[in-house]
């Protein structure tokens, strides 16, 4: 909200998160899924991967950010995605990479990573890798990758993702995307593909793709597919700036309510003074019949 408040840009919008952040430090959920974030922040022009961390004292922060390249597409998905980072490398004179003084610092004094090791790889230095399981996060990405990019070849299999760059933070696509492809993104369940969520026994008789999670139940060893739409998901949204039309209709933020395969996305301008009522209620602990959240989850 700050950076919102104080920036005129994406780049301003990252430097000034990563300032703060190293300043006053920063403090995740401290969830199973660990304490770090990853944000996509984007102006008309640019677009930037953000992941930032606490530092080793706890009191402030390690952060890089790198640009999505011109033509290009790039993918997080509960995982830090950010691979080498490269200071030298610059598109119309301005850094491809931004990061903290502690990057590096905090690495060599750890013994996590050395000048003679060439640049440092940011996933494999802080990242704690796939939280839950193995594909936890690599299945998304790849099945992201698969749509946006299809002329790109990716390995579905894989031995560790932290370690190994597997998946790229960004790979170029041929086609010009629009909200309508991210949206799709948002819904896949890997159809057609031996991982596809809508076939086999456990999607039944009605090919239904989603598992839910059941007490009392034998535990067994294993995970399931986890799709990028899932039923438990509170809100999806695509968010499009369009440097060619003024502010206020230039930028749009696609919301659809609930999960993105049982939901209408209802583009909000922001130069709208206010939000429809049914689209501001959204408690998932009451039940409304006001709110745009419930009809959709029902």
């Amino acid at each position: 909200r700050i950076a919102l408040e104080r920036s005129k840009s994406a780049r301003e919008a990252v430097q000034l998160m990563g300032d703060l952040a190293v300043a006053e430090g920063f403090y995740g959920a401290g969830s199973f899924e660990g304490t770090g974030e990853s944000l996509m922040v984007i102006d008309p022009r640019e677009g930037f991967i953000f992941h930032v961390l606490p530092d080793h004292s706890g009191k402030s922060a390690v952060w890089a950010a790198q640009r999505v390249g011109d033509g290009q597409v790039g993918v997080v998905a509960n995982m830090f995605t950010i691979r080498h980072l490269l200071p030298n490398r610059t598109t119309r004179g301005q850094p491809d990479f931004l990061f903290s003084d502690s990057v590096h610092e905090i690495a060599q004094r750890s013994g996590w990573w050395r000048p003679s090791d060439g640049p440092l790889d940011f996933t494999r230095v802080y990242s704690d890798g796939e939280y839950a399981h193995k594909f936890y996060s690599g299945r998304r990405l790849w099945g992201a990758y698969r749509l946006l990019a299809p002329d790109v070849p990716m390995p579905s299999d894989y031995s560790d993702l932290r370690p190994s760059p597997v998946y790229p933070a960004t790979v170029s696509t041929r086609r010009k995307l629009s909200p309508l492809d991210l949206i799709a993104v948002h819904r896949d369940m890997y159809q057609g593909t031996p991982f596809d969520m809508t076939a086999g026994a456990a999607a039944g008789a009605f090919a239904n793709p989603d598992r839910y999670s059941a007490s009392g139940v034998t535990k067994l060893r294993g995970a399931w597919e986890r799709s990028i739409a899932l039923y438990r998901t509170s809100q999806t949204h695509v968010v499009q700036a369009r440097g060619w039309l003024p502010p206020t209709i230039g930028g749009v933020a696609w919301y659809g309510p609930h999960a993105a395969h049982g939901t209408c996305f209802l583009p909000l301008h922001i130069g709208a003074q206010a939000v429809p009522a049914p689209h501001a209620d959204a408690d998932p602990r009451s039940v409304s019949r006001r709110s745009a959240y419930w009809a959709h989850k029902f």
